[in-house]
């Protein structure tokens, strides 16, 4: 996972076995750009902005 975070960022996994990341002051154009990074390197990702 090296290198697809940044420093400010929280992953984890809950009781669902899902991979989750809270992706912390970030709004929906910046997020797009650790999305691909995800997606790169095989992982599927499914964006959720909460206000």
């Amino acid at each position: 996972m090296r290198g697809l975070l940044r420093s400010t960022d929280y992953m984890g996994m809950r009781a669902d076995e899902k991979l989750y990341v809270l992706l912390t002051n970030t709004g929906r154009t910046d997020a797009v750009f650790v999305e691909q990074r995800f997606e790169k390197k095989g992982y599927p990702v499914v964006a959720v902005e909460i206000e």
